[in-house]
C-alpha cells in the first residue's frame, strides 16, 4: 500500500503535507475547589477551551516529472513555515478551513532505513477568534452552494495571476487553450447530450475556439468562458451519472505535458501558466464532479466508495502543489491559491460526510451459496419478492435466470 494510500492531504500558510494521523482535544476551562475534612468538591465553569490540533504531518519525496529530488526543500519549507510567528489558515483533513491557527510546537523524526521521509508531529492551537465552524445538516445544497465558492475562486486565481507578457508565451498560451477546446469536444461526446442544450454548448464552444488569441490576453473573460462551458457540461446530459462520468474524465487534464525548465524568466512565466491553467482545469472538474455525485442514487455501498475513490483520487493530485525555484533561489508555490485549494477542500468534507449520512441507508453486496433454483425463488427467499430477481439476473450477469446454483451475489436489505 503507498503512503497516498494510507494518508490524506492537509496544509498550513499554503504548505502542503500528507497526513498521517490526527487527534483533537477541547473541553470546558474549570476550577476545581476542595474542602478540608470533605469529599465534596465543586467544578467551577469558565467556558469553553478552544481546540488544540495536533497532526502526524508526512514530507516524502515525491517529485513532479522532469525535477530532481525536491525532498529536502519542502522539509525545509515546512520547518520555516511551522516557525513563523504569526497566524495562519491550518486545511485539515477533518475540519476543513480553520483560521487563525498558530503552531506551538513540532517534532521531526528522520529515519536513515527510510531516506526521503520526514514524519512531523505538530501541535496547532487556536490564537484569536473561533476556529472550527459549526456546520449544519450536509445536503445537496450546501455542496452546490461550496462549488460555487471553489469555482468562483477558480476563476479568480486565472484573473489575478495568468500573465503571458513574452510572445512565446502568448503563442504557448494559445496552444494550452486549443488543448482544452479538444478536451471538451472530445469528452463531451462519450455520451448522448440532450437536444435542447447541444446548441447552447456548441455556441459557447465555437466562440472560445475562435477567441483563442484575445482570451490568453484577457484571463478575466478566458476564465469565465472556461467555467461557464463547465457548468454548461454538467447540466446538458439525461442522467447526472452520464454528467460525472464526463466530467471525470477531464481528470488528470496536463498531466502529460512536458516539463519545462525555469532556466530563463520567459520558462518560469511559461511553467506557472501552464500550471495555473492545468490546475484550474482540475479544480472546475473536481468542484463540479462533487456537486455531481452528490446527486447520484447509490443502490449499494460498493457503487458510493468506487464514486468517493474516484474523488479522493482526483483531490489529491488537485491539492498537490507544484513548487518553482526562481532565477534567486528562491522557492515559490505554483498553480492554485491557498484560498482555491481551501474551498475544494471544504466542498470535499461536505460530500464526504452527506455520503457517511447516505450510507446507513444502503444495502452491501454479498455473496451466498445455493442450490437449483431460479433468481425469482431466490429474490422471494431474501427479500420476500419475487421481481427483484431481475436485479440479481444483471448484477450476477445470468443470461438465463431460470436455472442457476452455486455463488450468488445479491445486495443486502
Amino acid at each position: 500500500m503507498s503512503l497516498l494510500d494510507k494518508t490524506l492531504p492537509g496544509s498550513y500558510d499554503g504548505v502542503g503535507f500528507l497526513v498521517e494521523g490526527m487527534g483533537t482535544s477541547g473541553g470546558i476551562k474549570s476550577v476545581k475547589h476542595t474542602f478540608p475534612n470533605s469529599d465534596n468538591q465543586v467544578i467551577e465553569q469558565l467556558g469553553r477551551k478552544q481546540n488544540t490540533f495536533i497532526i502526524n504531518a508526512v514530507i516524502n519525496n515525491n517529485p513532479k516529472k522532469g525535477e530532481s529530488d525536491n525532498y529536502k526543500s519542502k522539509r525545509d519549507l515546512l520547518i520555516s513555515t511551522l516557525d513563523n510567528e504569526k497566524t495562519a489558515v491550518l486545511i485539515h483533513p477533518l475540519f476543513g478551513h480553520l483560521n487563525n491557527i498558530v503552531c506551538t510546537d513540532w517534532n521531526l523524526a528522520e529515519d536513515f532505513s527510510q531516506l526521503g521521509i520526514a514524519k512531523f508531529r505538530i501541535t496547532f492551537e487556536v490564537s484569536l477568534g473561533q476556529s472550527v465552524p459549526q456546520v449544519a445538516a450536509n445536503t445537496e445544497s450546501q455542496v452546490a452552494n461550496a462549488g460555487l465558492n471553489a469555482t468562483d475562486q477558480t476563476s479568480k486565481d486565472i484573473a489575478d495571476n495568468y500573465e503571458a507578457t513574452f510572445q512565446s508565451n502568448v503563442v504557448d498560451g494559445i496552444a494550452q487553450v486549443n488543448d482544452i477546446v479538444a478536451a471538451f469536444s472530445s469528452n463531451t461526446s462519450l455520451f448522448q447530450v440532450t437536444s435542447t442544450k447541444i446548441n447552447n454548448f456548441n455556441s459557447q464552444l465555437g466562440k472560445l475556439s475562435a477567441n483563442v488569441a484575445n482570451l490568453v490576453r484577457s484571463p478575466q473573460e478566458l476564465a469565465q468562458s472556461i467555467d461557464n462551458l463547465f457548468l454548461t457540461t454538467a447540466g446538458m446530459y439525461a442522467t447526472i451519472g452520464s454528467s460525472f462520468a464526463v466530467m471525470s474524465s477531464f481528470f488528470g487534464f496536463g498531466d502529460d505535458d512536458n516539463p519545462i525548465d525555469t532556466d530563463t524568466q520567459i520558462n518560469i512565466e511559461r511553467k506557472k501558466n501552464r500550471e495555473l491553467l492545468n490546475n484550474s482545469m482540475n479544480a472546475y472538474a473536481l468542484s463540479n464532479a462533487y456537486t455531481l455525485a452528490s446527486q447520484l442514487e447509490f443502490e449499494t455501498i460498493e457503487e458510493q466508495e468506487l464514486v468517493a475513490n474516484d474523488l479522493q483520487l482526483q483531490y489529491f493530485d488537485t491539492v498537490e502543489g507544484e513548487r518553482l525555484t526562481t532565477l534567486a533561489g528562491a522557492t515559490e508555490v505554483i498553480g492554485l491559491s491557498t484560498d482555491t485549494l481551501s474551498l475544494l477542500t471544504d466542498q470535499r468534507i461536505t460530500v464526504q460526510k452527506l455520503f457517511d449520512d447516505d450510507r446507513v441507508s444502503l444495502g452491501q453486496i454479498i455473496t451466498v451459496f445455493t442450490h437449483d433454483t431460479s433468481s425469482r425463488l431466490l429474490a422471494y427467499q431474501y427479500y420476500g419478492e419475487s421481481s427483484k430477481g431481475e436485479e440479481i439476473a444483471i448484477l450476477n450477469g445470468f443470461s438465463d435466470s431460470s436455472f442457476i446454483f452455486g455463488d450468488v451475489k445479491i445486495i443486502t436489505a
